[in-house]
C-alpha cells in the first residue's frame, strides 16, 4: 500500500492506494501518527485508490478512529470503491467513522458538529 499525505484547511488527507491489509499496517500507522504530530483537527482517509481491504485494515481503521477521538481529532473515510464500500458496510464501520463522497462534504460535517 502507498500513502500520499496532503494538508488542507481544516485537516489532513491521506490518499491510500493498492491493497489495504495487514502488510500495510506500519505504513498506515506512521502516516496517521505524522498527521497527529501537527495537531490535525480532522483526518480524512481517502480510500478511492484501494481495491481491496481485509479484516486487519478494518481493525486499523477502528483503532485509528479511537485514537483520533482521544486526541480530539475527527476521522472520516472518503470515496470507497464499490467492493470496499460493501466491506465497510458489512462491518458497520459507518457507525464509528463517517463515510463521505468527497472532502467538502466531510469538512462541512465538522463545521456542524
Amino acid at each position: 500500500m502507498q500513502i500520499t499525505e496532503r494538508s488542507i484547511q481544516g485537516g489532513t488527507v491521506l490518499m491510500l492506494s493498492g491493497e489495504f491489509n495487514f502488510t500495510g499496517r506500519r505504513t498506515f500507522n506512521d502516516a496517521v501518527k505524522k498527521a497527529w504530530a501537527v495537531n490535525c483537527p480532522h483526518l480524512l482517509v481517502n480510500l478511492e485508490g484501494i481495491a481491496f481491504l481485509d479484516s486487519a485494515a478494518l481493525g486499523l481503521l477502528a483503532i485509528a478512529n479511537q485514537a483520533c477521538q482521544e486526541k480530539h481529532c475527527r476521522m472520516s473515510l472518503l470515496k470507497p470503491q464499490p467492493y470496499v464500500a460493501e466491506v465497510l458496510k458489512l462491518a458497520n464501520i459507518q457507525k464509528m467513522i463517517p463515510i463521505h463522497a468527497n472532502e467538502e462534504e466531510a469538512l462541512k460535517m465538522v463545521v456542524r458538529a
